[in-house]
């Protein structure tokens, strides 16, 4: 967790955004999940409904997951209660929006009006062939590009990787395909994966657990520096928002 603390965009977890509750019922559900403890898992997923949107990524890891129990016909009807359960947060959050416009599709007019409805990862290619041949020259956009990129790998690392329980890696998976699939702001790409940033540093935990205490203290210090120069960077230097 030390790690994941000292990530570039971890200041989304001091301030008054939503990633700091949503990664809290977002690891809890996954912890449910694969223990088996499917009606706590689709509590957790139904709060973490009313958080934020991309618990549709959740949502789905919770009904494959109980699709699956029930197909090897595990602890009988509590994965149907679970898939019943874990999308009513999500649903109530679309009907609460669409309530305050005026609209049952409330949520797809806020989302068209961001610009993050979800387009398959057009609206990426563009941003990647903009970077790319120089179009754009913010200094803050090779970064986005290497999260895009770091990220790919650690869902196919965690994949290759049998001890990882395989519903973290479809979660991993399913946000990465969330951040590359919706448009808008480049910038607020690493806000899609930074609570699911814990499953990919399964990769690194256990090395870095082997290190020296010393050379720990100094990996998670710098970290912590870089991230502290990110952020203010971020919230003080640029005019629009993270």
């Amino acid at each position: 967790m030390g790690l994941w603390a000292c990530s570039p965009y971890a200041f989304a977890l001091w301030v008054p955004y939503s990633e700091a509750t949503f990664t809290a019922f977002l690891m809890w559900t996954l912890i449910a999940v694969v223990a088996r403890r499917w009606l706590w898992a689709g509590v957790l997923c139904a709060l973490a409904g009313t958080v934020r949107p991309t618990s549709a990524v959740l949502v789905a890891v919770v009904a494959v997951s109980a699709i699956r129990a029930m197909t090897l016909r595990r602890a009988g009807w509590r994965p149907w209660a679970a898939m019943g359960l874990a999308p009513l947060g999500l649903i109530f959050s679309w009907l609460y929006l669409g309530s305050r416009i005026g609209r049952l599709d409330g949520w797809f007019i806020a989302e068209k009006a961001w610009d993050q409805q979800f387009d398959f990862g057009l609206g990426s290619l563009r941003f990647l062939q903009k970077l790319i041949t120089y179009q754009s020259m913010d200094i803050r956009y090779p970064l986005v590009l290497t999260v895009i990129l770091v990220v790919a790998v650690g869902v196919v690392a965690l994949a290759l990787d049998r001890q990882v329980p395989w519903p973290l890696v479809l979660a991993l998976a399913g946000a990465w395909e969330l951040m590359f699939g919706t448009p808008g702001a480049p910038l607020s790409k690493p806000r899609f994966i930074l609570p699911f940033l814990p499953i990919m540093l399964l990769l690194v935990m256990r090395p870095v657990a082997r290190l020296p205490r010393t050379v720990q203290g100094c990996l998670y210090g710098s970290g912590a520096i870089f991230a502290g120069w990110y952020a203010f960077g971020l919230l003080v230097l640029f005019k629009h928002p993270p």
